[in-house]
């Protein structure tokens, strides 16, 4: 079973939409940090996109598949032994 384009960009979207709902509620010390992650010029490991592809891979391995990742350890799309 393959997964269509429009349910990728449904996922994707919905996604999004909840980081900016989260963005608009943010809480006074929330945006204190985040004021001091800018100040430091923080950059993080993983942009949005990666984030999500190691998110979503297992659901999406698991439907084209049939072998769903379950209480396992994944490193780079693999399961590893904790």
């Amino acid at each position: 079973m393959l997964i269509s384009a429009d349910f990728v960009e449904y996922i994707l979207r919905f996604l999004f939409a909840e980081q900016n709902f989260a963005k608009q509620n943010k809480t006074k010390q929330e945006e204190e940090e985040e004021e001091e992650e800018e100040e430091e010029d923080f950059q993080p490991p993983l942009d949005i996109v990666d984030e999500a592809a190691r998110v979503m891979e297992p659901l999406f391995d698991g439907i084209n598949t049939g072998k769903h990742w379950c209480g396992k350890f994944l490193k780079d799309y693999n399961p590893i032994p904790w």
